[in-house]
């Protein structure tokens, strides 16, 4: 898919792992896994082919595209998919 970043801090967090602007208040396990879930969906066609991947824990956050995945027992990326296009929209923590 062809990723999309909502926001500076998500691809400033891809390309160098921080945001130059603040501090990060993700620790470095949290930070590869949110790199190893973007390259994931750079080479996933579509968002079926990530469903039955149990770590993710992909689930459907509303009926329009959006999709949460976790990232660790803290945190979650937040994304939405049309078609061959997916746009991260933040990092949230778990509830």
């Amino acid at each position: 898919m062809i990723i999309e970043f909502e926001n500076e801090f998500l691809n400033e967090l891809y390309i160098i792992g921080r945001y130059m602007n603040k501090a990060c208040a993700y620790s470095t396990v949290t930070v590869d896994r949110y790199k190893i879930r973007v390259d994931a969906l750079m080479a996933a066609d579509n968002v079926e082919q990530l469903k039955g991947l149990k770590s993710w824990d992909l689930r459907a956050t509303d009926g329009e595209g959006g999709y949460s995945a976790r990232l660790d027992y803290g945190y979650s990326l937040k994304f939405r998919v049309n078609k061959s296009v997916c746009t991260l929209i933040d990092i949230t923590e778990n509830s």
